[in-house]
């Protein structure tokens, strides 16, 4: 699938070619992986593989929160 990255309300949404499927950017790695901050948005995704933990980005806070 194509994607492209669209700005709405300030905040950038991976979306399909067509605009029709937006989301949040999503990270995946294990819990002993550095987890990004520089570039992350706002409620974008990272799920833990090894522990199967979600977390959630607070751009405000520049941190990662458990879900």
């Amino acid at each position: 699938m194509i994607t492209k990255i669209v700005k709405i309300n300030g905040d950038d949404f991976r979306c399909s070619a067509d605009g029709e499927t937006c989301r949040r950017v999503e990270y995946y790695g294990k819990s002993s992986d550095t987890k990004p901050v520089n570039g992350v948005k706002n409620a974008d995704v990272f799920y833990e593989m090894d522990t199967k933990k979600v977390f959630l980005f607070d751009a405000d806070a520049s941190v990662w929160l458990e879900q």
